[in-house]
């Protein structure tokens, strides 16, 4: 299984208790522009563990985030993600370029 980051604007999440378990999801935006076969926001929901929900609590979303993801085969061959962790740190900014002589 394979890990990958991804940035993403989480729009919510959501926790359930059922016959003992706990199942976790949650609802994000990725933005595609690529003009070819997708463009605009794409709606996806992703489970995750249950930990992230109050880890975002103390956000206000929506929100972009880098989500760090499970990649796993699914059924039929398909291929799942699992959201792990949320990187909830301010963005860095870019490094300053040296001025040129």
């Amino acid at each position: 299984m394979m890990q990958q980051t991804i940035k993403v604007d989480v729009l919510g999440a959501r926790r359930v208790h059922v016959d003992g378990n706990t199942y976790a999801k949650l609802f994000l935006a990725q933005r595609e522009d690529t003009g070819k076969d997708a463009y605009g926001v794409i709606p996806m929901t992703l489970t995750c563990e249950a930990e992230l929900i109050d880890q975002l609590k103390s956000h206000e979303l929506p929100k972009l985030l880098d989500v760090r993801v499970l990649l796993k085969l699914a059924g039929g061959g398909k291929t799942g993600m699992h959201a792990l962790a949320i990187d909830t740190a301010p963005a860095r900014p870019a490094p300053a370029q040296p001025a040129k002589p």
